[in-house]
């Protein structure tokens, strides 16, 4: 496995704990949520870290990584990215005009 797609590397990077060390807990939390008028189901990875000074712990909080997750995202945010970099918002305002 590559380490720039490592969980324990790329949470650390995310968060700002460079300790090079994995979480000392590690918790799936699912959650309800209402879309649409259907309730789905989405799994959360919370991690617990090691914290410098005077806090006990830090937490890492993010929703697990699935293979359809994903690629609703990548669909999701790509299309919005394409759709404004196209020059989209200029064209609906010259169809105002």
């Amino acid at each position: 496995m590559s380490l720039a797609f490592h969980p324990v590397f790329c949470s650390s990077k995310l968060t700002g704990n460079n300790s090079n060390e994995p979480p000392f807990d590690r918790h799936d939390w699912y959650v309800a949520r209402d879309l649409n008028g259907e309730t789905k189901e989405v799994r959360y990875i919370i991690d617990y870290y090691s914290a410098p000074g005077d806090a006990e712990f830090v937490l890492d909080v993010r929703p697990a990584m699935t293979v359809t997750g994903a690629a609703e995202r990548l669909l999701r945010w790509g299309g919005d990215v394409w759709y404004r970099a196209s020059g989209a918002e200029v064209r609906e305002q010259v169809k105002k005009e």
